[in-house]
């Protein structure tokens, strides 16, 4: 068995996309990445952030960002197989604007109660942070999240890690 981490952070420096979605979701986090060290001969991070897929070392990324929470998922051979080629089909992909713009245009009429919501469907031609990690979770470890994956939040990922009971880190 080989280990990967599901790790929940905020910025150093909270920007107001940052705060909005602390302030949406009420979490103390508001970015959801992998970390593993079967990617690079040193352990890195696997994220979406405001640009692409992309990998990033350990150490640039902690150095804006603070670590909130951690789970370890447990991956046999033929997951951690899985897992690379995802990695791979999915870097460099972009970031998608319009689908957090959605998420937070749709948390807003429910805050207002007005019962109207947009719909926002674009697959895997653009991620969000969470989007990744559910794409994770569901070709990897065959885990469906109940509802579109386009509007998935850290706050979702995080129920599902406590859900299935994946080992929190300390």
């Amino acid at each position: 068995m080989v280990k990967i981490i599901i790790g929940f952070s905020r910025a150093k420096e909270p920007t107001i996309i940052g705060r909005l979605i602390s302030w949406f979701e009420n979490t103390d986090y508001t970015h959801v990445y992998l970390l593993t060290d079967h990617l690079a001969p040193a352990t890195v991070v696997l994220h979406a952030d405001e640009f692409n897929v992309h990998i990033i070392s350990e150490k640039n990324f902690l150095e804006k960002s603070v670590v909130v929470h951690q789970y370890q998922v447990d991956l046999n051979e033929e997951e951690l197989s899985k897992f690379l080629s995802l990695a791979l089909e999915l870097v460099g992909r972009p970031y998608s604007y319009k689908q957090l713009l959605t998420i937070g245009f749709n948390r807003l009429m429910k805050i207002w109660n007005l019962g109207f919501r947009l719909r926002y469907h674009n697959g895997i031609n653009s991620l969000i942070c969470s989007e990744l990690i559910e794409r994770f979770l569901l070709e990897i470890k065959g885990y469906k999240i109940a509802h579109n994956a386009d509007a998935v939040t850290p706050k979702d990922i995080k129920k599902i890690c406590d859900d299935l009971g994946f080992i929190k880190l300390p």
